[in-house]
């Protein structure tokens, strides 16, 4: 099958090949988030945003954003 390579271990080259190059990546993914969620104006930090489980706060925190700026929250979300 086409996917047969799937149920292989990577080699330890490959591993930490993939290790080095997935560290700059995520820092740029998250620096990509924090500025999406500042720009969305949410008043939360990006751990609220992740652990934001009450209803009055988020109710709270979604009652002073537009539409525009839900949508460019709701991308943020996408991208993390």
């Amino acid at each position: 099958m086409m996917l047969d390579f799937l149920s292989e271990r990577p080699t330890g080259k490959t591993t930490k090949y993939l290790l080095i190059s997935s560290l700059p990546l995520l820092i740029i993914t998250a620096l990509i988030v924090m500025y999406l969620l500042k720009l969305s104006n949410y008043p939360g930090t990006l751990n609220e945003t992740q652990l934001g489980f009450s209803a009055e706060y988020i109710k709270f925190s979604f009652s002073h954003i537009s539409s525009k700026e839900m949508a460019t929250f709701v991308i943020a979300n996408i991208v993390d």
